[in-house]
């Protein structure tokens, strides 16, 4: 296993070219797990209410309420010192080895992903609430369709407009989220490399780093609008 490092003498753009992959690795992961989760847990709350629905808005709620930092000292304390079942610092580059790489990154995700999971979950649940008292879902259950289809093919593509809006929001939160989980597992991601580069008062590598995450942003923002266009065409008319 050979962990991440750096060059011997980096410039600034060797120090940024080191300190991507990681950071994106970590947040990407937790965009996909939390986008999954939240919206699977967002759909059986707004279908099956009751105790699970209860139990996710005051899962929500108290799970916003604790930062990231937080809970990732309580994984890296449990499962990485306590447990032994993952390293509790460093970073493994995919290429060099992919279980090694799982293992590094499994942790910081979690504690990235938690908070959005609960955010995307509720956001879904709301939107399928609205879009199932619509007239024109009961007229497709009372024609009989079969109630996967329904929801899958018919309300899920239509309530996804504000989740995917809230998905890019979370992806930026998690930018931001990641300069501190990355201290705590000790990952040389872009918010290491930015807390690093601001206390020597390297200006050149903290202004880099402002730069990718705004293009980060961009990109995230427009790859949304395509997917909501992609999911629901009467966007691509409005």
């Amino acid at each position: 296993m050979v962990a991440w490092s750096y060059p011997q003498e980096p410039d600034s753009g060797a120090l940024l070219g080191y300190a991507v992959p990681p950071t994106l690795s970590m947040v990407i992961a937790a965009i996909l797990l939390s986008t999954l989760i939240g919206t699977a847990v967002g759909m059986l709350a707004a279908t099956r209410r009751g105790a699970l629905d209860r139990g996710l808005q005051i899962f929500a709620t108290l799970i916003q309420s604790v930062p990231a930092f937080l809970v990732a000292i309580v994984l890296a304390v449990v499962f990485a010192v306590q447990l032994r079942l993952v390293p509790p610092t460093g970073y493994t580059s995919f290429l060099s080895s992919p279980a090694g790489w799982f293992a590094s990154i499994v942790l910081p995700v979690i504690a990235l992903a938690v908070a959005s999971i609960a955010t995307i979950a509720l956001q879904v649940r709301g939107s399928t609430i609205d879009v199932l008292r619509q007239d024109y879902v009961r007229t497709l259950r009372s024609r009989g369709l079969p109630t996967r289809s329904v929801l899958l093919r018919h309300t899920l593509r239509n309530a996804a407009g504000p989740a995917l809006t809230t998905v890019s929001l979370s992806f930026i939160i998690a930018i931001s989220g990641s300069v501190i989980v990355e201290k705590v597992f000790n990952i040389p991601g872009i918010g290491t490399q930015a807390n690093t580069s601001a206390s020597k008062g390297d200006l050149p590598v903290v202004m880099g780093v402002v730069a990718v995450t705004v293009v980060l942003v961009v990109v995230v923002n427009l790859l949304v609008d395509l997917a909501q266009g992609w999911i629901n065409p009467k966007v691509r008319v409005a």
